[in-house]
């Protein structure tokens, strides 16, 4: 998620917290943020289990999606 003051959140739960910022897009373009290895080292340092220890907005659609693909492919056109 970006913010109106230019930071990539983590989530909208985490949105204008330190711990959710995920870096800045002031001076460059989202595409050089996304791949730079800043981003890249501070979602590799992301745990959820550790970073998200309160409820999640997106749990419900996170398990739909889980079940979703979790389907035989076979029967997935019947969903």
């Amino acid at each position: 998620m970006i913010g109106a003051d230019g930071t990539v959140y983590t989530c909208q739960d985490k949105a204008y917290t330190a711990p959710g910022a995920l870096g800045s897009l002031k001076d460059r373009r989202f595409r050089e943020f996304w791949f730079s290895a800043e981003n890249r080292d501070r979602l590799k340092r992301l745990d959820p289990a550790r970073d998200c220890r309160h409820h999640c907005v997106a749990d419900a659609k996170n398990r739909a999606l889980d079940d979703y693909l979790s389907l035989d492919p076979d029967h997935a056109a019947f969903v």
